[in-house]
């Protein structure tokens, strides 16, 4: 008897659940859903994931990949490919893989968004193909996912390698500050003890040396107080996010919210569908803790133009789609590609914001270690060797 999890929509988004049956087919059949509720199907030995999950990992496709692989199918379902989907799965290696760990991807009666689910594409990606799907336009949301995929490359792109950088050179700037003194804590201290030695010891070097021992000696403490204060603000992030530098990364969450809301809000009403009806969807875009007070007034009645108000979203997009549900949908693809650029944009001014203040704190942190090597350690080593 084996164990299966299975991955399945919920009424809030995708729920699992262990299942003992000898297949996997027996597994969805005993949980009592649609196969159209069922995301995946993995098979696990005692509890323990099975050898095929520990050789491969559980891996997604890239969005590289991704956008390869349906632009590929677009080609394929326009009449100019010479392949199947099935086929076209076995040339790229991490979906070959998937499907080998999970034959039923292969399956012939799967409609393609089966197959992308299945495959672990992103939600949003899987979604527009349904789109296209029930309406007959399967091309063009092939078309909506591609340029989906771009625009997030082009916001990640934009901001991620900047941000990354300073977050780095922030990171080690600040451990180095405090790993110095300890390092140099103990030589120092032994050419002080050194009889025939005369060292006249600056205000740096005393900070040096009650740096160093007040580190050695109370290190398990400083560090469960520095879990506890990670932990701390990372629960109540939502509800400290005034604080500074909570509100620079509150307000970069927004703003990334506001893009992926307005990526996957344009297609649907493009396609004549109500994003107000997809919360799995939606929570998907929004994240939990928004999608839990936000996605409840959907069911009261609400249209998106009401939930977005500048607690969770960018205020610039706040105000500019306010009864963007009721214009001529012309209109709505107009002004909403202005609002989509806008919002890259103000994306990118806040990652550069707050990456600039990793710099500089860095920066300061770098200068606050030379300056405590020269006037802690350098300089009155230098002084002492005249008074040998």
């Amino acid at each position: 008897m084996s164990q299966w999890l299975i991955e399945y929509w919920g009424k809030h988004g995708r729920v699992f659940k262990v299942i003992d049956s000898p297949s996997g087919a027996l597994a969805r059949r005993a949980l009592g859903l649609p196969e159209s509720r069922i995301i995946r199907t993995q098979r696990r030995w005692q509890g323990r994931w099975h050898l095929s999950s520990l050789a491969y990992g559980d891996a997604k496709p890239s969005h590289q990949t991704q956008m390869l692989f349906l632009v590929r199918a677009l080609a394929m379902y326009s009449g100019v490919g010479r392949v199947s989907i099935n086929d076209l799965i076995q040339e790229f290696g991490v979906l070959k893989r998937i499907a080998k760990r999970e034959p039923h991807v292969l399956r012939e009666d799967l409609e393609l968004s089966r197959q992308l689910s299945y495959l672990k594409f992103d939600a949003v990606i899987v979604s527009l193909v349904q789109v296209g799907e029930r309406t007959g336009h399967l091309e063009s949301s092939l078309k909506m996912a591609i340029e989906y995929i771009r625009q997030r490359e082009k916001v990640r792109s934009s901001t991620s390698s900047k941000f990354i950088l300073a977050f780095v050179l922030f990171a080690v700037s600040v451990v180095a500050f405090f790993v110095v003194p300890v390092a140099l804590g103990n030589s120092l201290q032994g050419l002080i003890d050194v009889r025939g030695i005369q060292i006249e010891l600056t205000p740096v070097t005393h900070l040096m040396l009650w740096i160093n021992s007040t580190l050695r000696e109370n290190l398990l403490f400083f560090g469960f107080v520095l879990a506890g204060a990670i932990v701390v603000l990372w629960l109540f992030r939502e509800e400290m996010s005034a604080v500074w530098p909570l509100n620079m990364w509150h307000r970069v969450r927004c703003n990334q919210r506001s893009v992926r809301l307005m990526m996957v809000w344009s297609p649907y009403h493009i396609s004549g569908l109500v994003l107000e009806k997809e919360p799995a969807l939606l929570q998907t875009v929004l994240g939990k803790a928004a999608a839990r007070d936000l996605i409840p007034q959907l069911s009261e009645g609400a249209s998106i133009s009401d939930i977005v108000t500048p607690q969770w979203f960018s205020p610039v997009f706040a105000h500019a789609v306010r009864g963007l549900n009721n214009i001529a949908l012309n209109d709505f693809k107009r002004i909403g590609g202005i609002i989509l650029e806008a919002l890259i944009e103000e994306n990118n001014i806040a990652m550069s914001r707050l990456a600039a203040a990793f710099y500089i704190i860095g920066a300061l942190a770098t200068i606050g270690i030379v300056a405590m090597v020269a006037f802690g350690l350098i300089f009155p080593i230098l002084g002492a060797s005249a008074n040998v």
